[in-house]
């Protein structure tokens, strides 16, 4: 059994009905003028295939994380990005002092 995190990308679901205009236009979903902003999302169908991806296909190695049907690349930006992994996500070390907490947490 294989587990990864992924990101499916951001999508226009009807989720967004749960959105305030002034949260949609804070995050660039919705023009002043109240028109969606569509450019650069993905479709319901494009967003799922990333999903399909992690879940059936056995070249990513268990403990990766996904992104527009691949395994994401390592990247080593501060600051925000649009894609990509920071290493600091993936250290095994880090791994195990979240899980070390994580089982004291819920004990």
């Amino acid at each position: 059994m294989h587990a990864h995190s992924l990101h499916p990308g951001s999508i226009w679901t009807p989720l967004s009905r749960h959105l305030g205009d002034d949260d949609l236009r804070a995050m660039g979903l919705l023009t002043e003028a109240g028109e969606r902003v569509t450019a650069g999302l993905k479709t319901v169908p494009q967003g799922a295939a990333t999903i399909v991806f992690a879940a059936l296909d056995d070249r990513p190695a268990s403990g990766t994380y996904v992104e527009d049907c691949d395994v994401a690349p390592l990247i080593e930006a501060d600051g925000h990005v649009d894609h990509g992994v920071r290493r600091w996500a993936v250290d095994p070390e880090l791994a195990e002092r979240l899980w070390v907490l994580s089982e004291q947490m819920v004990a």
